[in-house]
């Protein structure tokens, strides 16, 4: 359904909502002018809705005022390191509460993304945007099992600062299975109630994840040539399996990450 067909409150939010993901998936270059005009035909509304987004999307973050009008910020070192400055520990608290709090519904919803991730990673094709979705879906699965509203809120508002640049993390084959052996050994954790195991794994994850988009961001500032994201690399190992029967205890561990103990049913 086309955007101007809609009733003015909701056309807001549908514009807003529209340009918002398409920034978060980095279908919006960024450095680059947005026009109003432009951005009226992509999404099918007048030019007041639209207006009325980039001052919303401009508060947010996402875009910066220069002398060429309204563009998508480009993250920096420094913008990243003040992300996980505050999620390293907020993340961690959020496991060890996840698992000292633990309930069964929490814990089939947990254990549902992170095989649905591990799913994703199988593909031959990645699709970078959906497994950095699924991810979010399973921090903030944690999160949700901690029973905190406050760190929920506070999460959530780390997630969405975030998107962007988790996208090109999983456009890269390596860091996909690193992140499998890595969810894995965290959901065992919580799943064994073991809130000190679960908090260090937590931490190491959250270390890796901030080395990792840091390189992205040097090797841009650098003007290195990308690596080719949504593809396996030829000759990379294909994600072990569990398989039919297998227990999730058993599954490969990734180099470098410990294994978390036999979750309990």
């Amino acid at each position: 359904m086309r955007l101007y067909t809609m009733r003015p409150g909701l056309m807001r939010d549908a514009v807003y909502n529209t340009l918002r993901t398409r920034i978060l998936r980095g279908e919006l270059p960024v450095n680059a002018p947005l026009r109003e005009s432009e951005l009226t035909a992509l999404v099918g509304a007048s030019r007041t809705p639209v207006r009325e987004a980039l001052v919303r999307l401009r508060a947010e973050g996402l875009l910066v005022e220069t002398l060429g009008g309204l563009v998508v910020r480009q993250f920096s070192e420094h913008d990243i390191m003040e992300v996980y400055e505050v999620r390293v520990p907020l993340e961690t608290l959020a496991a060890r509460l996840a698992a000292e709090r633990l309930t069964p519904v929490h814990l089939a919803q947990i254990e549902a993304l992170e095989d649905k991730f591990a799913g994703g990673a199988r593909q031959r094709e990645l699709d970078s945007h959906w497994l950095a979705a699924v991810n979010l879906e399973l921090h903030r699965a944690i999160c949700q099992a901690a029973g905190n509203a406050l760190l929920l809120e506070v999460m959530s508002r780390i997630y969405d600062s975030i998107g962007r640049f988790s996208t090109r993390s999983f456009g890269r084959p390596e860091r996909v299975l690193e992140a499998v052996g890595e969810h894995h050994a965290l959901v065992t954790a919580i799943a064994a109630q073991d809130p000190d195991r679960a908090e260090q794994i937590a931490r190491q994850h959250m270390r890796r994840a901030m080395a990792h988009r840091l390189e992205i961001v040097r090797e841009a500032h650098r003007g290195a040539t990308p690596r080719r994201e949504g593809r396996r690399r030829r000759g990379s190992p294909p994600l072990a399996s569990r398989g039919p029967g297998r227990p999730r205890s058993e599954a490969r561990p990734q180099p470098g990450v410990a294994e978390g103990r036999s979750r309990s049913r």
